[in-house]
């Protein structure tokens, strides 16, 4: 599954966490997480499964299609 730097902003919207929040719970740095959100560094495949599974273990769930766009849904 692959997530944008847009997904992975409205992700952090939808559950009203700061990037410090995402820090935490998946144990990157912030500036790997800001970096990324601008869209100005590619995560390694480990930074990119934690934010990942930081994300689902609070119910967002990512959806993409084959035309490449992309959707958040926070499941309640």
């Amino acid at each position: 599954m692959m997530v944008t730097h847009i997904q992975c902003r409205a992700a952090r919207e939808l559950l009203q966490w700061s990037r410090s929040d995402v820090e935490k719970r998946a144990g990157i740095s912030r500036s790997t997480l800001a970096d990324f959100e601008r869209g100005t560094r590619n995560l390694t495949m480990e930074s990119f499964k934690k934010i990942l599974n930081a994300f689902e273990e609070a119910g967002i769930e990512f959806i993409n299609d084959d035309q490449k766009i992309g959707a958040v849904v926070l499941k309640k």
